[in-house]
């Protein structure tokens, strides 16, 4: 099968797939800066070396 589009955008909605990650980034920021939302869905591991997900 080939595309007539060169980018997904340009696809019909329902020929889309939507993915969604986190931003491991602006979570760290959240959590240095005490922010309440951030601490809610994250946390540090051990040592501060690794960023977990709830």
């Amino acid at each position: 099968m080939g595309l007539n589009v060169t980018r997904a955008e340009e696809l019909p909605e329902r020929f889309r797939k939507v993915f969604y990650e986190p931003d491991k980034t602006a979570l760290r920021q959240g959590l240095e800066s005490n922010d309440p939302e951030a601490i809610e869905v994250a946390y540090w591991k051990e040592r501060n070396t690794h960023l977990r997900i709830r």
